[in-house]
């Protein structure tokens, strides 16, 4: 994304809203850029042009990252330490936004989406969630919406009729 979303101009960037359940979760990097795939069955647009009932890969930065990769997006300049080529090699590292949340597998969540710009590394069919914090809120059982204040890290709740649309 080429601009910063808030939870003050999120419903203005997203192009799509949707409400959906998660049917799996993965992880890849593109680039230096470690991702995660939410394969999402869509129950509900609230916004956009997202048939209901169809399944659609959600990306949210962060994931799980080979380390050679995190090593090589650093740049490390005072040298590696400890670290040897094996396990540049052999281990990962999970690397995220402070504050995102990990949507989980069955999980009811509503998304604010964008579609990948050109200059992307994310395939065109694949979505963008705005943000892991406070762009991905999750439905309880008695319909309210959570997620998480972008400042304070804080738990939020929406009602149904309280939560922003474009």
């Amino acid at each position: 994304l080429a601009y910063l979303p808030t939870p003050e101009n999120l419903a203005e960037l997203a192009t799509q809203v949707v409400r959906g359940t998660v049917a799996k979760v993965e992880y890849t990097c593109l680039g230096y850029t470690p991702w995660t795939i939410l394969s999402v069955s869509v129950e509900e647009t609230l916004e956009g042009e997202i048939e209901p009932g169809r399944m659609i890969d959600v990306y949210v930065f962060g994931g799980y990252a080979p380390l050679r990769t995190v090593y090589e997006r650093q740049d490390w300049a005072h040298g590696t330490g400890e670290i040897t080529e094996e396990d540049l090699d052999t281990k990962v590292v999970y690397d995220t936004w402070e504050g995102s949340n990990t949507a989980e597998e069955g999980g009811e969540y509503v998304f604010y989406l964008v579609e990948p710009d050109e200059e992307s590394d994310m395939p065109s069919d694949g979505y963008e969630c705005l943000s892991g914090a406070f762009a991905q809120l999750e439905v309880e059982s008695n319909g309210d919406l959570t997620g998480k204040d972008y400042s304070t890290g804080e738990a939020v709740t929406y009602t149904q009729e309280e939560i922003p649309l474009p």
